[in-house]
């Protein structure tokens, strides 16, 4: 199954993003709480990468300054180009509000 990467927008995808982001950091990395959601999110650049079918599969987070990080994708979905993808799509994003 393809997918691709868009820019996301944090208040309508933020159900989304949250549910990988916990479930890969919390869940399987053990990352603290509240280390996890550090209240960036709001005033970042967010991409999701999601599937032909709508699921979202994995996604990043690009801050005021240009860092890339948090950048997650469901272990069914790794080692198959989300996170590079995510990766090259910043660049299309230049100039763009954080959303």
């Amino acid at each position: 199954m393809t997918f691709y990467v868009r820019q996301a927008d944090w208040i309508s995808d933020q159900a989304q993003i949250s549910a990988i982001r916990q479930q890969v950091f919390i869940e399987e990395q053990h990352v603290p709480a509240d280390l996890e959601w550090d209240g960036l999110d709001e005033t970042s650049l967010h991409l999701l990468a999601v599937t032909e079918d709508g699921k979202s599969i994995g996604c990043a987070r690009i801050l005021s300054d240009g860092t890339i990080g948090r950048m997650a994708v469901l272990k069914h979905w790794r080692r198959q180009g989300v996170a590079r993808r995510c990766c090259i799509r910043p660049s299309s994003c230049a100039g763009s509000t954080a959303g």
